[in-house]
């Protein structure tokens, strides 16, 4: 498994640093957190639960820098 059984929709609290300054790498790492946080993956012999949570940070940064300079090019 994953993170999760399936794909999860992301509360929009958690974008909302991100989204207010979306040139700052600093809130897309703080929207990254939060979303990585709320999440409560599990542990088995592939990954601990820990180790998924950073994952997702490290991901959801990487995507949302890129998507926020995407439109901010395109703006």
């Amino acid at each position: 498994g994953g993170v999760a059984v399936r794909p999860l929709l992301v509360d929009p609290e958690y974008l909302a640093p991100a989204l207010s300054d979306p040139g700052n790498p600093d809130r897309a790492r703080e929207s990254a957190d939060a979303i990585a946080a709320s999440l409560d993956p599990d542990t088995d012999l592939h990954a601990t639960a820990d180790y998924r949570r950073r994952l997702v940070a490290v991901h959801t940064r990487r995507l949302l820098e890129q998507v926020l300079a995407e439109e901010g090019r395109t703006a």
